[in-house]
């Protein structure tokens, strides 16, 4: 059996005096996962209100990014809201203060399904005209 294959339960009663139990135990879980509870939350609100798709920020890792700064944590807290939002059937899109080398970067992760990077697109297409642009994007996206 591999470690990420062992599983933890926990059963509580369904009582309003558990839930402060259940909160702490999950906050401590997603620090240990490197993001927090409302970051959870928030991608199981959507799937409780029946949206079908999530769209993450990536405006902190892609600053990170440009500024050669370490992205590595930001990238895991990243990947596993990926994976939370995954996990939950909905499809996940990712978007903002994206260029070339966040594209590239975010590429490897295996359930991002659209890039929102139309300002940029746009932008980088003044200079080097869209269809270049537009090529030189899908081939880093894949």
């Amino acid at each position: 059996m591999k470690k990420d294959d062992i599983k933890m339960e926990m059963d509580l009663p369904c009582s309003s005096e558990y839930v402060g139990v259940v909160r702490l135990a999950i906050s401590g879980i997603a620090s240990r996962l490197n993001f927090s509870i409302e970051e959870i939350e928030d991608i199981k609100l959507s799937k409780k209100i029946g949206t079908h798709c999530v769209e993450l920020h990536t405006g902190k890792l892609s600053t990170l990014i440009k500024k050669n700064k370490n992205y590595k944590n930001q990238l895991k807290k990243f990947s596993n809201c990926v994976n939370l939002a995954n996990s939950l059937n909905l499809r996940v899109h990712a978007g903002h203060g994206m260029d070339y080398k966040t594209t590239r970067i975010l590429s490897s992760l295996k359930y991002i399904e659209e890039f929102n990077i139309g300002h940029f697109l746009i932008g980088e297409s003044i200079f080097d005209g869209l269809k270049k642009v537009v090529k030189k994007i899908k081939k880093l996206s894949k």
